[in-house]
């Protein structure tokens, strides 16, 4: 039961975060999810990140006010969630390239015994 009020505690903590940190935090976590799944192909994770935060940020936005042409909102909208995407995709990629490195500075490349890098020279079965 404990755990089910910090839960609830988190969510509504998550609630009061701004339209920005909420679209920055959704395109990495679809990022992360799509990597994860090995039929995705991984060249195309940057891409859905940016459309992912450009539609997101579109439904996150504040309303649109009764001055404004809604062709106006809505092109101001998309160009922020596309910032957010680009800044997430380059969050997500200078963070993990400077934990790679760390990790290889520290342990060593992760060597695979079953596997050496001798290229095949026998021929295929006929």
């Amino acid at each position: 039961m404990d755990s089910i009020n910090n839960l609830l505690t988190f969510l509504d903590k998550i609630q009061g975060w701004p339209a920005a940190l909420l679209t920055v935090v959704g395109c990495i976590s679809i990022g992360y999810l799509l990597k994860f799944w090995k039929w995705f192909p991984n060249e195309s994770i940057p891409i859905v990140v940016i459309l992912f935060g450009i539609a997101f940020f579109m439904f996150l936005a504040d309303p649109r006010p009764s001055d404004k042409p809604a062709r106006i909102w809505v092109v101001r909208n998309a160009i922020i969630g596309l910032i957010y995407g680009c800044v997430a995709w380059a969050l997500h990629y200078w963070a993990i390239s400077y934990a790679e490195e760390y990790l290889i500075k520290k342990f060593g490349k992760p060597s695979n015994e079953n596997q050496d890098n001798t290229p095949n020279t026998t021929p295929p079965k006929s």
